[in-house]
C-alpha cells in the first residue's frame, strides 16, 4: 500500500496532521500485522474526509504567476492581488491557473485568459473573443476567452508558452526555442495548439524555457538544460544540452514536482530531491554530487513545496522552510546563497504559492504577502480580503 502518498495534500492543519499520523500507524498495522490490504482509493477518501472536517482554510486555491497573484476563496470569489492589496475581484469562478505572465480562469465550463502580449501571435484568433470582466482585473494585459474546450482538464503556462490538458490529449503552443514544448521539432515558434506525444499526463510545471511533466508512467522533461535542470544526467550547455522531446527521468515513485527558473524539485515516497542551478539547491548537494541528477535533501516529513526564481519553499510537519538565494527570499539571512534549509518565522501555514520574487501564504490567521525588497530585511504583510 502506498501510504506515503497521503501526505502530499494541500490542506493541512495541526489537527489533521496529527490525525494523519495516527491513521498511518493504524493502516500500517492492518496492512502488515493482520495481512489485510486496504485499497489506496479508500485511504485517500478517508484522508480527504478528515481534512474536510478540520480544515481552517478560506481558499480553494492560490495561483501565482511571475509578477501577479490570484486567490480563489471557498465562495468562488476571485481576488486579484497586487503587492499586499486586493486590486479587484470577480464572483462565480470555478478554477484559477497562473504561470509566467499569464492567468486563466474557468467559469461555467468556459476558459478565460489574461495573456501576455507576446503570446497573442501564437493563438488562433477566430476562437478568442474578448472577455471584458477579466480584462478589468489585468489592465496591462489583453484578455481573451477561449471557446468551450471539449474534455478540459487543466491549463499550464510558462515563459511565452501554454500547455493544455484535455481528455483528447496533451497540447502546447508558443515559444519553442529550446524545445520546451516537447514536440520533437527544432521550431522557434509554434502557432496554434499542437498535440504532444506524451500520454497519461497528470501535472505540468514550467521553468525558464524548460518543462517537466508528471505522468502515470513517471517523470518526463524537455527543453533547456544548461544547468542540468532536466534531471537527465547531462549538462553540456546551450545548444547541445537541449532536449526537443520529453525524455523520461530516472527517478521512481514520484508524487509531485515543481520548477523554478533553472532548478527543479520532486517529492517521492523516499523524500525530497532537487537538481539544476546549484545556487538554488545548495542544501541538496554534497561536494561530489552532480546538479544534473536529482539529489536527495536532508529534510523530513515534507507536505508540499513550491519554487520561485532562485528559491524554494518547503512545508513540513515542523513548519515552513526555505532554501536558495537569500536576497531573493528575504529569510533573514546575511549570506547570499543559503547552505542549509532555513526555518521561516510564520506559523500555522495551510497553503502557499510562489511567483518569480514573491509568495502568498495562507495560514489559520489569514493570507500574507511576501515581496522582494532588495537590500531590506523583509517582514510578511497581511492581506485584507474583506
Amino acid at each position: 500500500m502506498d501510504i506515503h502518498r497521503i501526505y502530499y495534500l494541500r490542506l493541512f492543519t495541526d489537527h489533521s496532521i496529527f490525525l494523519l499520523m495516527v491513521l498511518k500507524r493504524v493502516l500500517l498495522y492492518l496492512d502488515g500485522s493482520l495481512g489485510f490490504s486496504i485499497p489506496p482509493e479508500i485511504v485517500r477518501l478517508i484522508v480527504f474526509v478528515i481534512l474536510d472536517s478540520y480544515r481552517y482554510n478560506k481558499s480553494i486555491s492560490i495561483a501565482c504567476g511571475d509578477d501577479h497573484s490570484m486567490i480563489l476563496t471557498n465562495d468562488h470569489t476571485l481576488f486579484k492581488i497586487e503587492n499586499n492589496n486586493v486590486y479587484s475581484k470577480i464572483t462565480s469562478i470555478d478554477q484559477i491557473f497562473a504561470g509566467g505572465l499569464n492567468s486563466f480562469v474557468l467559469k461555467d465550463k468556459k476558459l478565460y485568459g489574461a495573456i501576455d502580449d507576446s503570446l497573442f501571435e501564437f493563438l488562433e484568433r477566430p476562437i478568442i473573443p474578448s472577455f471584458l470582466n477579466f480584462q478589468k482585473i489585468y489592465m496591462s494585459l489583453k484578455a481573451y476567452n477561449a471557446q468551450e474546450i471539449n474534455g478540459f482538464k487543466s491549463i499550464y503556462s510558462g515563459y511565452k508558452c501554454i500547455f493544455l490538458l484535455t481528455t483528447e490529449g496533451f497540447f502546447g503552443l508558443g515559444e519553442n526555442s529550446n524545445g520546451q514544448l516537447g514536440l520533437g521539432i527544432n521550431l522557434f515558434r509554434v502557432k496554434g495548439f499542437k498535440k504532444i506525444n506524451l500520454t497519461n499526463v497528470t501535472y505540468v510545471t514550467c521553468g525558464f524555457q524548460y518543462t517537466i511533466a508528471l505522468t502515470t508512467e513517471g517523470l518526463f522533461s524537455c527543453g533547456k538544460n544548461s544547468e542540468g535542470q532536466l534531471g537527465l544526467g547531462d549538462q553540456l550547455g546551450f545548444p547541445m544540452s537541449d532536449h526537443y522531446s520529453f525524455t523520461k527521468i530516472n527517478i521512481q515513485n514520484v508524487i509531485a514536482v515543481e520548477c523554478g527558473y533553472d532548478h527543479s524539485l520532486t517529492l517521492t515516497t523516499d523524500g525530497l530531491y532537487a537538481c539544476g542551478g546549484d545556487n538554488s539547491i545548495r542544501p541538496f548537494l554534497n561536494p561530489y554530487s552532480k546538479c544534473s541528477i536529482f539529489q536527495k535533501g536532508n529534510i523530513q516529513n515534507v507536505v508540499s513545496f513550491k519554487c520561485g526564481k532562485n528559491f524554494s519553499l518547503i512545508l513540513t510537519h515542523d513548519g515552513l522552510f526555505g532554501c536558495g538565494r537569500s536576497r531573493a527570499t528575504r529569510f533573514y539571512k546575511d549570506v547570499y546563497d543559503m547552505e542549509t534549509f532555513f526555518k521561516i518565522q510564520i506559523n500555522n501555514v495551510i497553503s502557499f504559492d510562489c511567483g518569480m520574487y514573491h509568495t502568498i501564504i495562507e495560514t489559520k490567521e489569514g493570507f500574507f504577502y511576501d515581496q522582494e525588497e532588495t537590500g531590506k530585511e523583509y517582514t510578511f504583510t497581511k492581506i485584507d480580503l474583506d
